[in-house]
């Protein structure tokens, strides 16, 4: 597991309130910090921020966050990424390092972008924990289904397999822990629960789908997450991603190929890349079916996005089109709440 002494020690303007929520099971050896870091004042963007190896790309800035990036997402008050050299919050102006580890896990941003679910693994026993991004605060945190101290090599256990947050309900946060069945963990601080059998769906990639989830801020939904039932054949046991209002997706997305469809009916959109671009990157959906990435001309048989991508605008609908933003940034650059393209 991957934890070093962060490089960059900064003091930073920002504001760590205590929780008023309940914690549930931190006797158990977990140890979720009290409160995130929330800088003073809101965090106003132009545009969207990217992140091309240590370096965070934000209106015109460039802040050095220490170590490479492997995933980042934004709040209102602040970013918060995950680096080969530790986990730390910028509020753009300082970097500061955070007394978690996240090296095993997603970072999970709620609907509406204000609340943060990870699972942390700083402890000997992991915790699975939520946060509010406008105050800092800890809403919950549960040990529960993270192991055994006396029993297990939770070291093993955490490298074997993938404790993390699924998403969110509309009350709570879903969690896969290390061991047993998924669980809800309530925003307003009550007890992890175990997600009833009822509200789950076989999947299979072997992956756990919770009916109920809604996408995070600025996300669709991943394709091996939703009821295979409800997905057309071209769906069915292939990788793409779906939009938040479970109409559109972009098949194959995985390897950047550019294949929109309709979710009904299976069949391609007549929505075309600009100037014959036929790779795509997603970075963010701006509503419930326009879809904003990067696009470029694919090489050889790599569908690795080399020298530059041009931001565009894609409404992914019958008769949409996609609109050059006049943007361009690096074929590396990783966007927030997804994991680094390239390593």
């Amino acid at each position: 597991m991957r934890r070093a002494a962060p490089v960059l020690v900064a003091a930073t303007a920002v504001v760590g309130l205590a929780s008023c929520g309940v914690v549930d099971d931190l006797a158990a050896g977990g140890g979720a910090p009290d409160a995130l870091p929330v800088a003073d004042a809101p965090l106003e963007l132009d545009s969207l921020p990217y992140v091309v190896g240590n370096t965070l790309h934000a209106d015109g800035r460039e802040v050095d966050l220490g170590g490479r990036v492997t995933q980042f997402v934004v709040g209102p008050r602040g970013v918060y990424a995950d680096t080969y050299e530790g986990t730390v919050f910028t509020d753009l102006e300082t970097v500061t390092p955070l007394d978690v580890d996240v090296s095993l896990s997603p970072l999970v941003l709620g609907p509406e972008g204000e609340t943060l679910a990870l699972v942390d693994f700083s402890s000997r026993v992991a915790s699975a924990a939520v946060y509010d991004l406008e105050s800092g605060d800890l809403l919950n945190a549960s040990t529960r289904g993270m192991g055994d101290p006396v029993t297990d090599d939770l070291g093993d256990l955490y490298e074997e397999t993938w404790a993390r947050p699924l998403g969110f309900t509309a009350d709570a946060v879903v969690v896969e822990p290390a061991t047993g069945p998924a669980l809800y963990l309530p925003l307003d601080g009550g007890a992890a629960t175990e997600v009833p059998a009822e509200d789950l769906t076989e999947s299979w990639a072997d992956s756990t789908i919770v009916d109920g989830l809604l996408p995070s801020a600025g996300q669709g939904y991943d394709s091996f997450d939703v009821d295979p039932a409800t997905l057309p054949p071209v769906l069915v046991r292939r990788h793409g991603e779906l939009s938040p209002d479970r109409t559109a997706a972009l098949v194959d997305a995985e390897n950047h190929s550019w294949r929109p469809i309709d979710v009904a009916s299976g069949t391609a959109l007549d929505v075309d890349l600009p100037d014959g671009a036929d790779r795509f990157v997603v970075a963010t959906w701006t509503d419930e079916h326009t879809v904003v990435g990067g696009a470029a001309l694919g090489r050889g048989s790599s569908a690795r996005l080399r020298g530059q991508q041009r931001l565009v605008s894609c409404v992914l609908e019958p008769g949409g089109r996609c609109t050059d933003l006049g943007r361009t940034v690096s074929g590396l650059a990783s966007w927030p709440g997804r994991p680094s393209t390239w390593g």
